[in-house]
């Protein structure tokens, strides 16, 4: 009823209406119908979302990033857009700004592990999972900078694998069956050939140079070198160079109360920084946070201590923790006062 009475408005005031809708609603205003739908993606203000959305540290731009790992046309702009929108760790809702390019979402260096996050080539995992590339389709392919490796996620792949065979239990059931028969036909492959080079060095040891050189491998059907392991045998090969170059570092987009978008950077606290400079090597270093938190988390974490006193014990680096909060505290007002 409500969208039938918008309906019936000039369209100057639809458009009105829907240009002081927060960012966030879009994507529901964009399932409305098809018409709707258009002028979302439409939208020129996504282009000026996305060119706000760059790498903190080396100052280049997701345009450029995600060019050079040639997935500008996989990953739609609304939809890193939207990414953006937040800064917590899909896992353990601690602020990143990491970003894992091949499951679209904010993941820390903690909760990225080698293991249930690795990237391989796309050959490589439709191989394990016996897929094919028209399959694959649905998957976020990563490019590596020298344009040799086409990247992929494992477990986005192993996820795509059981939607096509109907379940972890069947496609698990499929991929042993594959396996038992591929190590099958290679173990007879290399008892031929095993059998085949025992022949011959039986024949060239009895000293019969024409019988020895009158066998032929070939002719025998038998390769001249020993069978190759068959891939679905072995593990994909993954490098922690694939997950680096699968990982986008990026700042963070905030909507004022005006409606407009800002772009922002996480930070860390100062006084967090003082301290682990002469804390021992290995101290935990500060995490990162928005720039909004900082004053609570100084003044609950720091300036609210200041009136404790020493412990009387000290760590590693000669400095209890009363005293190294206060001293790093001191030393930032110095620089504060010039």
């Amino acid at each position: 009823m409500a969208l039938s009475r918008v309906m019936r408005l000039p369209l100057e005031l639809q458009f009105e209406t829907y240009y002081h809708l927060d960012v966030t609603d879009l994507l529901a205003v964009s399932h409305i119908s098809r018409y709707w739908r258009a002028i979302v993606l439409a939208d020129r203000r996504w282009n000026t979302w996305f060119d706000m959305i760059l790498d903190p540290n080396t100052k280049r731009t997701a345009r450029e990033i995600l060019a050079e790992l040639q997935v500008m046309d996989s990953i739609p702009k609304r939809t890193l857009v939207y990414l953006c929108l937040n800064t917590q760790c899909y896992y353990c809702c601690n602020d990143t700004a990491h970003l894992f390019l091949p499951l679209l979402k904010r993941i820390c260096c903690e909760c990225l592990s080698p293991e249930d996050h690795s990237v391989t080539s796309l050959s490589a995992a439709l191989t394990k999972y016996d897929l094919r590339e028209k399959d694959a389709k649905s998957l976020i392919v990563l490019q590596t900078p020298n344009k040799q490796v086409k990247l992929v996620s494992m477990l986005a792949a192993k996820e795509l694998a059981i939607q096509k065979f109907g379940g972890q239990d069947k496609l698990e059931n499929h991929l042993q069956a594959r396996k038992d028969r591929s190590r099958q036909a290679y173990e007879s492959r290399l008892s031929e050939y095993n059998a085949a080079v025992t022949e011959r060095e039986r024949l060239e040891a009895t000293g019969d140079a024409s019988k020895a050189e009158a066998f032929n491998l070939k002719s025998k059907k038998i390769s001249k070198s020993p069978p190759q392991i068959p891939a679905i045998l072995k593990e994909p090969y993954t490098t922690h160079r694939y997950q680096e170059v699968s990982i986008m570092h990026a700042n963070f987009l905030v909507i004022q109360p005006d409606n407009t978008v800002v772009a922002q950077s996480l930070v860390f606290c100062e006084i967090c920084l003082l301290i682990s400079e002469v804390r021992p090597m290995d101290a935990p270093h500060p995490n990162l946070m928005r720039p909004s938190l900082l004053p609570a988390h100084e003044y609950e974490m720091h300036y609210a201590r200041m009136a404790d006193s020493c412990q009387g014990y000290t760590d590693t680096d000669g400095i209890c923790a009363a005293c190294l909060n206060r001293y790093a505290i001191e030393f930032k007002q110095d620089e504060l006062d010039g």
